[in-house]
């Protein structure tokens, strides 16, 4: 009897100790410095992180074939950036392809469907890892002295999004634990309306 007892209670005890030494994987903590990036877009000019220093910058991970990278994009993004940020000179949106698509693939799968106004870049496949996300889509604010000042899994929440761009564009303090996801936040469309939860496109995980 005492060994039916023994075997689980070891198993549980290794389970406890394979949990205990592998690191949870986590979108990068407020404050860090982001990493840098040089990253062509559909006309082949060249976007580093480090030539928008002194702006707010909005980086979008996203792939051409996500369902949910297309609706977060043209149902809370583009809004968004149309409302209260076109022709900002101190807000930078950026989208940057994770799958490696090449720039037709873009243009037709996910332009075409978006409307996504501001540069596309492609090849970030390698940013996954730098920027330890998950899945797509996947928000970054980079605040102007190139910290990281908001993670947000899906889906977008617009309010947090845009009053922590705000802040951080007119120098007040920006809101603490501003790390989100699907959990914690709605998505915004047209009217002020949320979607249910249920008729949401699944992220695309990537790990």
């Amino acid at each position: 009897m005492a060994l039916k007892h023994i075997i689980p209670l070891t198993a549980i005890v290794i389970l406890l100790l394979i949990s205990a030494t592998v690191p949870a994987l986590a979108l990068l903590p407020n404050g860090q410095l982001a990493s840098e990036f040089k990253l062509t877009d559909l006309s082949n000019n060249v976007h580093s992180l480090s030539s928008y220093r002194g702006k707010v910058v909005v980086i979008d991970f996203f792939m051409v074939s996500c369902s949910a990278c297309k609706e977060d994009a043209k149902m809370n993004l583009v809004p968004l950036y149309a409302k209260s940020y076109s022709g900002n000179a101190k807000v930078q949106f950026l989208s940057v392809e994770t799958s490696n698509a090449n720039a037709d693939a873009i243009r037709s799968m996910y332009l075409k469907d978006t409307g996504v106004p501001w540069p596309v870049l492609t090849g970030g496949g390698g940013l996954i890892k730098t920027y330890n996300f998950l899945g797509v889509p996947t928000i970054y604010v980079i605040d102007p002295t190139g910290k990281v000042a908001l993670t947000m899994s899906y889906p977008t929440n617009v309010q947090t999004l845009k009053s922590t761009i705000d802040s951080l564009e007119h120098g007040t303090t920006t809101p603490q634990n501003t790390q989100t996801s699907a959990k914690s936040s709605a998505p915004y469309t047209p009217g002020g309306v949320n979607k249910p939860h249920g008729s949401r496109p699944a992220p695309n995980r990537l790990r």
